[in-house]
């Protein structure tokens, strides 16, 4: 109760401030909830088999800018993930957080970001945030705090980012920077077609670098990756991973087919099944289908059907392993 009472008087105190700025600041956010059942265990978020609740990140947040003049602005970005949907020791955990400047040679900001390496991945990832998310198998897309990130104004059509944490907030690594460029459009709404290129030096302990490609071709939005990594953490384990995508929208509905394949072992299915300090051999498959159904912009509802099957080396010797894992779920943007 006295919780309770405390947190109302918290946010009467800042209403005022929060009503000065409501001009200027957008509140938003994301409610996706996931009814998912899982052979093994392997591919839930949670780690569970069975039936199951999953949250898919999320979140609300807080985002404007001031305008300073007619070619620079203040920006910032306040997001807080949720876990409350299940029994849980964490409400809430952190998402993007940061603040800085946009203008004429582009924006730079302060604080808790994607990493440009990360953004690169676009569309093309057609389950991301799911369970079927490619970040089960490849690894690199990371957000990180203590970091700056700069965009440039596109050139001849081509945005570069960099990524930079520093140096003091990085433990055992042997850099801490990552550079990228795009080209087009990852949402196919003003070019057919989407490139980028993208480099990490030992951003979250891992050396990597990656070409993705995307093309909207007889109405269907064809997807691809390439990535190679190295662990600056685990030097046992490095090798390539690829991700190949197509979805076809039509009416109110997408239909999405997603193929990936990693024999670098980095991913997170890998810390389920082995010891990565110990791996000398890993691959695994990942095949998802999915259907989207969107009665609004705001909302999706959508089924997913995915596949695992891999085999790993370790300490303990060499282990296949599958899951299958079924999944209804409802996204609300708001």
């Amino acid at each position: 109760m006295k919780k309770t009472i405390l947190a109302l008087s918290l946010i009467s105190a800042i209403s005022p401030v929060t009503h000065a700025f409501a001009s200027e600041a957008q509140f938003y956010g994301r409610a996706w909830l996931g009814l998912t059942y899982s052979d093994n265990g392997l591919l839930s978020n949670r780690k569970e088999n069975g039936t199951q609740l999953e949250n898919f990140a999320s979140f609300i947040g807080l985002r404007g800018e001031e305008k300073l003049n007619d070619n620079l602005k203040i920006i910032y970005v306040a997001e807080a993930g949720t876990e409350g949907y299940y029994e849980t020791s964490e409400l809430f955990k952190p998402r993007n957080t940061y603040i800085g400047v946009a203008g004429t040679y582009g924006s730079i900001v302060f604080g808790r970001n994607d990493t440009v390496f990360k953004k690169t991945e676009g569309r093309v990832d057609l389950f991301n945030v799911t369970s079927a998310d490619m970040a089960k198998l490849i690894a690199g897309n990371d957000r990180l705090g203590d970091s700056v990130t700069y965009y440039s104004p596109k050139l001849s059509g081509i945005q570069f980012g960099s990524s930079y944490q520093f140096a003091d907030n990085v433990d055992n690594s042997s850099g801490n920077y990552a550079l990228s460029a795009t080209l087009g459009d990852s949402r196919f709404k003003k070019n057919n077609y989407y490139m980028a290129l993208a480099y990490a030096d030992g951003l979250n302990q891992m050396d990597a670098y990656r070409v993705v490609g995307g093309v909207k071709l007889a109405g269907i939005h064809w997807g691809a990756l390439f990535q190679h990594a190295e662990s600056d953490k685990y030097e046992n384990l490095s090798g390539n991973s690829y991700l190949l995508s197509a979805a076809w929208p039509f009416e109110q509905y997408q239909l999405k087919l997603q193929y990936l394949y990693d024999q670098s072992g980095l991913g997170k299915i890998t810390s389920n099944v082995a010891d990565k300090k110990s791996v000398t051999d890993a691959s695994s498959y990942l095949v998802s289908l999915g259907l989207d159904y969107a009665p609004s912009k705001a909302t999706t509802i959508g089924i997913i059907a995915s596949y695992l099957n891999g085999d790993v080396t370790d300490k303990n010797g060499y282990q296949d392993y599958d899951d299958s894992q079924f999944t209804v779920y409802l996204k609300q943007i708001f």
